[in-house]
């Protein structure tokens, strides 16, 4: 019997820089993906050169908002700006972080297939 697990993965692409004067809109934006319960938000920052402390913030309020529900947060396609911040703040750790939208699809899908592999190993 071979058991396939739908998921449910919403993207968030801001179209501008994470900063004090959008970050209330990205706020209600990830919250009203994050009240859907996707298994996976994925964040595709491909957009953004810049990310300020209300940024970051936002991007910690998504972490816990999809976490809350057991969902997964991940973010791709950062600027190196933005990337030399995490790293400066060390913040990076607190996130899954991947190149690409398709390497972090890819990584979504290869451990949803690991885990159904465990799960039938396990019965």
């Amino acid at each position: 019997m071979v058991k396939v697990m739908m998921l449910d993965i919403q993207v968030f692409a801001p179209s501008r820089n994470f900063d004090s004067k959008y970050s209330a809109q990205f706020r209600t934006e990830i919250t009203n993906i994050s009240l859907k319960k996707p298994d996976v938000l994925i964040v595709d920052m491909h957009n953004v050169t810049f990310i300020d402390s209300n940024g970051l913030g936002t991007l910690f309020a998504a972490i816990k908002l999809t976490k809350a529900h057991g969902g997964r947060l991940v973010i791709c396609s950062l600027a190196e700006s933005v990337r030399f911040l995490l790293e400066v703040t060390e913040t990076s750790q607190y996130f899954e972080i991947f190149a690409t939208r398709e390497e972090a699809l890819k990584a979504i899908v290869t451990t949803q297939l690991e885990d159904l592999e465990w799960d039938s190993l396990s019965k």
